[in-house]
């Protein structure tokens, strides 16, 4: 993973160097991507073990939010909220229950 990132990075600064104004998007598209991908890269070992101290539920709504606030920004606050409250909620339940709600 960690070389397909580097690729597309390197595609990315590529296209930027050599933009003449087409490939704005695609120049953004790759860098983008290949950060994305080197960060998820390099929290592998934490990622792999976030189901052990969240709940599946959380983290599929952390995803779901995410999506969402990507495709309408201007509900981030509203979202954002909604995850701290859940992710709140969650630690509260294991804290008093001693384990991870399901």
């Amino acid at each position: 993973m960690g070389l397909l990132s580097l690729v597309c990075l390197a595609i990315g600064v590529a296209l930027y160097l050599e933009d003449n104004g087409d490939r704005v998007f695609l120049c953004g598209m790759f860098i983008r991507v290949g950060l994305l991908m080197g960060v998820i890269w390099l929290a592998w070992n934490q990622l792999i073990g976030l189901p052990k101290r969240i709940s599946p539920l959380a983290i599929g709504m952390v995803i779901a939010g995410l999506f969402l606030a990507a495709s309408r920004p201007r509900i981030f606050p509203l979202v954002a909220a909604a995850l701290v409250a859940s992710l709140f909620i969650n630690g509260l339940i294991r804290r008093f229950t001693g384990n991870v709600p399901k």
